[in-house]
């Protein structure tokens, strides 16, 4: 809908370019639901049978659906550039049983590229008496705190463990005030 004002860029990184179809397609799913997307494809698919179609219609049958506003996605995914590249610290505090993260974006923003990108992020903690909790994070803007109390340090962190977000490159430097370990710095 909208020219780049550099068509150089959305082929920078050429891996993204060519994955990046089916990569976002994924992500709709998970932001739709199983059902939803299933029954969306349904719909496009009867609706526009031999029939030349645009990203507006895919939409529509995704909205039409879920019974979401999906605008937002579609400019981020779709017609936007760049993927988010997100830094994770955390701490445990022993004092108050809490885990303490700070999620800051470092893509480079401008044109088409958002200063933040909007996407869930999953977190698993697993404990040493081999317990485990999920948590999602909902993240919005460029640095955003969250805190989470614990009964105990988890022995291991995980970011997006079933790797759901492939547009996503996760830097989680270990904090040496901790002993856990972290899983999924390259998004895996």
């Amino acid at each position: 809908n909208r020219p780049a004002a550099n068509t150089a860029a959305l082929f920078d990184r050429a891996p993204i370019t060519y994955n990046k179809g089916g990569a976002v397609l994924h992500q709709l799913r998970e932001q739709v639901g199983d059902e939803a997307f299933w029954k969306a494809v349904n719909i496009y698919l009867n609706r526009h049978r031999f029939d030349s179609v645009t990203t507006p219609d895919l939409r529509r049958a995704m909205e039409e659906a879920s019974g979401q506003d999906l605008g937002w996605f579609f400019e981020q995914w779709v017609y936007g550039v760049g993927h988010p590249q997100v830094n994770i610290q955390w701490q445990w505090a022993e004092a108050g049983k809490t885990l303490e993260f700070t999620v800051t974006q470092t893509q480079r923003a401008g044109g088409l590229v958002p200063a933040a990108f909007r996407l869930p992020l999953e977190l698993e903690m697993k404990f040493a008496d081999g317990s485990t909790r999920r948590e999602k994070l909902e993240i919005n803007s460029r640095r955003q705190s969250f805190s989470f109390t614990t009964d105990s340090d988890p022995a291991e962190i995980k970011f997006d463990p079933d790797s759901k977000l492939p547009l996503i490159s996760l830097r989680t430097p270990q904090v040496k005030k901790s002993p856990v370990n972290i899983s999924g710095d390259d998004g895996n």
